[in-house]
């Protein structure tokens, strides 16, 4: 059985010339890495955070204001 030890962050945003950025960014699997995911994520116009094939949020889902006191 293949465990997944780490948070996966994608982004788009947009430029100021209509560029989209993407970025894709690993965090580890912890309390405090699943909070610098959000942290990384929360900027950005569209994020998905995911665990392996389980989507952990998106931009579309509300944030806990436990992530962001």
């Amino acid at each position: 059985m293949i465990t997944n030890k780490t948070y996966t962050v994608t982004t788009a945003d947009f430029s100021n010339t209509g560029e989209m950025l993407e970025q894709v960014r690993d965090f580890p699997k912890s309390r405090e890495g699943l909070n610098d995911a959000y942290k990384f994520a929360k900027p950005c116009d569209d994020w998905a955070i995911w665990c392996g094939d389980e989507l952990v949020g998106d931009s579309s889902s509300p944030v806990l204001s436990v992530v962001f006191p």
